[in-house]
């Protein structure tokens, strides 16, 4: 068995904005992010009246806080590979 941190941990996320996905459904938190292990897509999890629903998304650096916002996406943008890279943030 295998172990690894999860990236997202550390970054400095802000999960409180709601999105409309491109199905018409709605990312609506509470909700958490979770990387797929085969694709390594990032998914928004979130509950349903007992029914578990992901959506793809996407992570968007929001200049004014520092922070990353999460949006529904069509097809991936970011995934876990993505945090091999150094990321800077200005926390103004």
């Amino acid at each position: 068995m295998t172990v690894v941190s999860n990236p997202l941990r550390n970054l400095p996320l802000d999960l409180t904005r709601s999105s409309v996905c491109p199905d018409g459904s709605r990312l609506t938190p509470p909700y958490f992010l979770t990387i797929e292990a085969g694709t390594g897509r990032i998914l928004a999890g979130a509950s349903d009246g007992g029914r578990r629903v992901t959506h793809l998304v996407r992570l968007n650096l929001d200049a004014g806080t520092g922070k990353l916002t999460v949006t529904c996406a069509t097809n991936p943008v970011v995934t876990g590979d993505t945090f091999d890279q150094t990321w800077e943030f200005d926390a103004r």
